[in-house]
């Protein structure tokens, strides 16, 4: 492959790492002195051979490059994973405009999703609309994994905690759950554990919308069962671990409410426990 071209998704502003996958998208293998030639050449981005090194050497670490001999190309699994994001985001963005159409026209809406994968991205896609400022109230039996695989999802949910003011209460007090919570936090999250609940819910809360998930109680559980095996693990490769599990087939339904009073409720509820 030639003709490289900028893409109008790569701005000024964009990290080396950006720009390096954005280069091995388009042309590949290449080396690092291509790589850097490149970016000073086309990009017009002043930064320097070591850095680019680095870069290089931290996306391979990462699994998101493999090497060749002396040349770099993104790795089959980046690729898979990269795929299979789009393609759910493009459905629950779909589905998003759906939503929001029928409650315009009602004030519920129940959705059927095939997997705890599949329930986090359309959680992620109807709460990125929060506005800087707004409150996001969360209740979690158990709390959820913040992945960092893949990688778009990790950066709306660092995006949703610089831009909204987010507030959850959590049933679990267990060593998940503190693991959970201590990298929540990091996201800009406030989160409170082991408060008594009598749902079974996890709920939602943005304005007037409340979104309540139903999961079996023993896909909510499951990963509970392998503490002692991930304790030894990196948090990238829990990650990932974790990552294979939720997107497994699963019987999920979200039940979406719009109703102003019920939303209020819900929030002060909540936000009593801060």
């Amino acid at each position: 492959m030639s003709n490289h071209f900028t893409s109008p998704l790569i701005e000024k502003e964009s990290s080396t790492k950006d720009i390096i996958i954005e280069i091995l998208s388009e042309e590949f293998p290449l080396s690092i002195k291509k790589i850097y030639n490149i970016i000073s050449k086309k990009y017009r981005k002043r930064v320097s051979y070591q850095a680019v090194h680095k870069a290089v050497y931290e996306l391979l670490n990462e699994k998101v490059l493999v090497k060749k001999r002396k040349e770099y190309s993104l790795s089959k699994n980046y690729i898979e994973r990269l795929s299979y994001f789009v393609e759910r985001l493009e459905l629950n963005y779909k589905k998003e405009r759906g939503l929001f159409k029928e409650l315009s026209e009602k004030n519920f809406v129940i959705k059927k999703l095939d997997s705890q994968y599949e329930m986090a991205v359309f959680v992620i896609s109807v709460l990125k609309n929060a506005k800087k400022g707004e409150v996001i109230a969360i209740i979690w039996p158990t709390a959820w994994p913040p992945l960092t695989v893949p990688e778009n999802i990790y950066s709306a949910l660092k995006e949703m905690g610089k831009k909204a003011e987010v507030y959850c209460i959590c049933g679990g007090d267990g060593f998940l759950d503190k693991q959970f919570a201590k990298r929540w936090r990091e996201l800009g999250m406030n989160i409170k554990l082991g408060v008594k609940l009598d749902r079974m819910f996890e709920t939602f809360v943005l304005r007037d919308l409340v979104v309540l998930i139903y999961q079996p109680s023993e896909k909510r559980m499951q990963k509970y069962r392998y503490i002692n095996l991930i304790k030894g693990l990196t948090a990238f490769d829990q990650d990932k671990f974790f990552l294979k599990i939720i997107k497994e087939k699963a019987e999920i339904y979200a039940f979406i409410i719009r109703n102003p009073a019920f939303a209020d409720k819900i929030k002060q509820e909540i936000m009593g426990y801060f």
